[in-house]
């Protein structure tokens, strides 16, 4: 099932407001998690306010929920990353843009499987000759050795 779209969530109330303001935003966010439960940003408001309204309980249960509701989040994230991979690749075993034997529209071979680059193709990195760097040929002194 598709995670919900991301709500901008109300912004928590200053920490100097009132307990009437902090009540408010304590409603208003409960009224988000019944909407969206595992919305692990509204979670984190929701222990954060009972925490300071001094809820012990209420802290607790939203604290379980959230851990909970951010297991669920990485396992999903790890299982789109899992299916966003399997999707790109072909099943010849060359990713998108490799079904012709590994060379792209342009004839240049790419990444392997590994995501290394054939030899020879890459960019030489000349270094210029007579560049001072900025450090000049001082000696350092042993005192910048690590400890």
């Amino acid at each position: 099932m598709p995670s919900p779209p991301s709500l901008p969530a109300p912004r928590p109330p200053p920490p100097n407001s009132s307990p009437r303001c902090r009540m408010q935003a304590l409603q208003k966010y409960k009224e988000i998690h019944k909407i969206h439960p595992e919305n692990v940003e509204c979670l984190r408001y929701l222990v954060h306010l009972c925490t300071e309204l001094g809820r012990r309980d209420d802290a607790q249960h939203f604290i379980t929920m959230l851990r909970k509701a951010e297991k669920n989040a990485q396992a999903d994230a790890t299982a789109q990353a899992t299916r966003m991979q399997q999707q790109q690749q072909q099943p010849n075993g060359h990713g998108p843009g490799m079904a012709n034997g590994g060379t792209t529209q342009n004839g240049d071979r790419g990444p392997d499987m590994a995501g290394h680059m054939p030899a020879g193709k890459g960019k030489k990195v000349v270094a210029k000759e007579g560049h001072d760097d900025d450090w000049g040929n001082e000696e350092l002194g042993d005192d910048l050795l690590p400890m």
